[in-house]
């Protein structure tokens, strides 16, 4: 038997249906019924042997994504753990251009230099926000999603929400 497709699984499966419609679902006849029991066992094993292996590799893709998600916390943690390092070797040379009072140093290879950062100034409130006056602030409308579903749940009809239908998913044991 050629190793065929779970899609080639499916079509003939499908063709096995239009068979049976063929015959109005009368399967008494032994001819047809050995036909049938024939194709339905090399199609079930077929197909029961295809899923599992579609299962395993789905495993496999998955176990490796949650490797890589491993992986790339452990490369952030690194990556962390070299910008403090460079953050603090800055600041040292900050702090020594400060004492020193020099704007720059030249070197064969790097210029350093201290300066003011640019970009907006940083802010410092005084007073709780709450105390702001209304022309400096600003209000965020954002739905209430669980006052929505409890309507919909109800039975209410909102004109601007409808729940979506729930998606189908795969779940391989």
């Amino acid at each position: 038997m050629k190793n065929r497709t779970l899609f080639e699984l499916t079509e003939e499966a499908l063709a096995l249906d239009e068979l049976i419609d063929e015959v109005d679902g009368d399967l008494t006849d032994p001819r047809v019924c050995a036909v049938v029991d024939e194709w339905v066992a090399e199609i079930t094993a077929a197909t029961s042997d295809k899923a599992d292996a579609y299962a395993a590799l789905i495993s496999e893709l998955l176990a490796r994504a949650e490797w890589a998600r491993v992986e790339a916390r452990r490369q952030e943690a690194r990556a962390r753990a070299f910008e403090g390092r460079a953050n603090g070797l800055k600041a040292r040379l900050l702090q020594h251009l400060d004492a020193t009072g020099q704007a720059k140093i030249v070197g064969q290879r790097f210029t350093v230099r201290a300066q003011n950062a640019g970009g907006k100034r940083a802010l410092e409130l005084r007073v709780p926000v709450e105390m702001l006056e209304p022309e400096f602030t600003r209000t965020i409308v954002e739905p209430d999603n669980d006052k929505i579903r409890a309507a919909l749940d109800e039975g209410q009809d909102l004109p601007f929400a409808v729940y979506k239908p729930r998606a189908r998913t795969l779940v391989i044991v």
